[in-house]
């Protein structure tokens, strides 16, 4: 009886953290769809196999009385899904244990739709970096299969944005580090 009391306080507790994560529309589209949407991929934590409005999911660590790094993660998924749990919220967990901020980015499953969710992505966190008390000199981007190869297109390709918000043209979308997850792409 004590295992599975256990097992419940432990899956109660998880959905608290995750309900408690700011969930944020790239392209300031309307917030109602993007919430219901991102809220029951949370909940399910599968697989997300379409995604019509790009969202940034908040993971902040606990203690927050400096300039924290922070991470930008793209799960893989070979642009026809993105592994939303696996790759996304469990290494953003991971990430604020160790005292990093993370932020998952559901993207749109075409490489050039996705780099521009992803530079729309960077721009928002280093432009609000005062806000989530993080250093703006200290962002950078993890990226598991496809999302390994959208990190490498978004370090090398930073000026290519078509459209972005008036007040982030200024915004590096540059990261200031990588880190590649069994990456590689073929096409």
């Amino acid at each position: 009886m004590k295992p599975f009391l256990i097992c419940a306080l432990l899956s109660i507790n998880g959905s608290i953290a995750a309900a408690q994560n700011k969930i944020i529309p790239i392209w300031q589209i309307a917030k109602s769809n993007t919430e219901r949407y991102v809220q029951l991929d949370q909940k399910n934590s599968g697989n997300i196999t379409e995604v019509h409005e790009p969202t940034l999911t908040v993971f902040l660590p606990s203690r927050r009385d400096a300039r924290h790094p922070a991470v930008l993660v793209f799960p893989g998924g070979a642009y026809r899904q993105i592994v939303i749990g696996k790759e996304g919220y469990s290494i953003a967990r991971w990430l604020n244990d160790h005292g990093i901020a993370a932020f998952v980015l559901t993207y749109r499953l075409d490489r050039d739709s996705a780099l521009l969710d992803a530079q729309q992505a960077l721009r928002l966190i280093r432009s609000n970096a005062g806000e989530y008390t993080l250093d703006p000199d200290r962002i950078g981007v993890m990226g598991f299969s496809a999302g390994a190869n959208l990190s490498l297109n978004l370090a090398t390709h930073p000026r290519t944005s078509f459209h972005t918000t008036e007040h982030l043209d200024t915004v590096s979308c540059r990261p200031d580090f990588m880190v590649l997850v069994y990456g590689g792409f073929r096409g």
